[in-house]
């Protein structure tokens, strides 16, 4: 298995992806408008980890870095404890 190896999740990755049009700058730091709609959902089960970006790099940040940090640290609070983080805080970067 690889990353949106499976068909359902391409199957979801692409409802998203259609329903939640990408409006951030073309920098890697720049946030997405305060008035955008969408979500980021990465929970690795096996690990026990809750992961949002960046996953190549912990050197940037996104612009909704605090926002989303907010949101991973509950989302693991109510996984019962799990670690949260960019994944090269928690984990290893990815490509």
């Amino acid at each position: 298995p690889s990353a949106n190896s499976e068909v359902e999740t391409r199957a979801l990755q692409a409802l998203w992806r259609n329903l939640y049009k990408d409006r951030r700058g073309t920098g890697v730091t720049d946030a997405a408008p305060a008035d955008t709609t969408g979500l980021v959902v990465s929970m690795h089960s096996y690990s026990n980890l809750v992961l949002f970006p960046w996953g190549w790099t912990t050197q940037y940040k996104t612009g909704n870095d605090a926002p989303l940090r907010e949101m991973a640290r509950e989302m693991a609070r109510l996984a019962g404890g799990w670690q949260y983080g960019q994944p090269g805080e928690v984990l290893y970067n990815a490509a």
